[in-house]
């Protein structure tokens, strides 16, 4: 459950549902559990190039989303941290300009 992201920092990742991948990462913390708000760098979700594209959700990808997810150390020797992408999230507000935005997490 996302309760399990409560503990503090969270990995956000850029989805592109037309290549079907993570195009971008960065790291965000939970700031109310209950909510499921999270705080990231607008960099991550959000061109911020200057330009006619500036402050565009997603880099204009027409099928972007946030996803969350968790860095869980190796189980296995000779393995290193991986990354676990599972809930989506929308960008329920921002600030490009101070380099913040809110995401909140919701199921699927």
């Amino acid at each position: 459950p996302f309760s399990d992201l409560s503990g503090g920092v969270v990995l956000v990742g850029l989805w592109d549902g037309d290549e079907k991948r993570v195009v971008a990462a960065g790291s965000g913390f939970v700031v109310d559990h209950k909510r499921g708000y999270i705080v990231t760098a607008s960099h991550i979700l959000i061109d911020m190039t200057e330009g006619d594209n500036f402050g565009t959700d997603y880099f204009g990808l027409r099928r972007g989303r946030a996803v969350i997810g968790v860095c869980r150390t190796a189980t296995r020797k000779g393995t290193g941290p991986q990354a676990f992408f599972r809930y989506f999230a929308e960008i329920v507000a921002k600030s490009p300009r101070n380099m913040d935005a809110r995401s909140r997490e919701r199921a699927g």
